[in-house]
């Protein structure tokens, strides 16, 4: 498509920034494929920036305090975030999927926890606990995505969380929901629970696919959506044989592309 073909999409498509900024901006500034495969991208996104600038205020009583802690962390989770994603290799590993997405959910219960604890635990604990925990969150986050590498990990198109309807899916909806339920009433924080039990859900079920996988691809990136196609961009198909418990990659030839 001509760049000025591709300057018309975009002016088209310019109305929705005005609804959704944010969805825009990670629409068009980033590849589609390196955020859209996993929803909990997105979710994210959308999500974090409110519990980033808002659980200092209910953490911290002294709203002095609390401005600085929210000045910290923005300078520590670009730099943490931007450095994980800097180390990394072009290529996205399934092992990287995994283990972002275990801290991620990791981190997200703590942070549950936390606000629970909230009039029952001293503010400066729960603040030296949010501090660390939110920073690693991101830097979890950046292990999970392919923003800066030349491939992605696309899994197989039926079994995709929401290609169907899974079981594991409707099961991990329903444990949040109670858990949202008992949040209603331990705590008056329930919009910032339900914030990270969105993500939780979202995080949960992008965290059971990567473990219930038993084949993937690896992908070139897309910048477009329609640039994606089901047999396009395929580098390599990737089947997980477990033996003795452990799980091997056999990796076949690579299916011929240009590049």
């Amino acid at each position: 498509m001509a760049n000025h073909e591709k300057l018309v999409y975009f002016l088209k498509d310019s109305w929705k920034f005005f609804i959704n900024p944010i969805y825009f901006i990670l629409k068009h500034a980033c590849n589609y494929t390196s955020m859209f495969p996993f929803f909990s991208n997105v979710i994210f996104w959308h999500l974090m920036p409110l519990l980033v600038f808002r659980l200092p205020f209910i953490f911290q009583e002294e709203k002095v305090n609390a401005q600085a802690l929210c000045l910290v962390n923005a300078v520590l989770i670009v730099f943490i975030f931007f450095e994980t994603l800097r180390a990394k290799s072009d290529e996205q590993f399934l092992t990287d999927i995994k283990f972002g997405l275990i801290g991620i959910v990791s981190c997200l219960f703590i942070l549950l926890m936390s606000v629970f604890a909230i009039g029952h635990v001293n503010s400066t604990i729960l603040c030296y606990i949010y501090h660390p925990t939110i920073t690693l969150i991101f830097f979890f986050m950046g292990a999970f995505v392919s923003y800066f590498s030349d491939s992605y990990i696309q899994p197989p198109y039926e079994k995709m969380p929401y290609a169907a309807c899974n079981g594991y899916v409707w099961a991990l909806g329903i444990i949040h929901f109670i858990i949202f339920g008992v949040a209603t009433v331990i705590t008056i924080h329930w919009v910032e629970s339900l914030c990270i039990l969105t993500m939780s859900f979202f995080f949960s079920v992008d965290l059971y696919c990567a473990f219930s996988i038993n084949s993937y691809m690896i992908r070139r990136h897309q910048h477009y959506k329609w640039e994606r196609s089901p047999e396009e961009g395929i580098i390599q198909h990737i089947t997980i044989r477990k033996r003795n418990n452990v799980a091997a990659e056999t990796i076949p030839d690579p299916i011929p592309f240009e590049i």
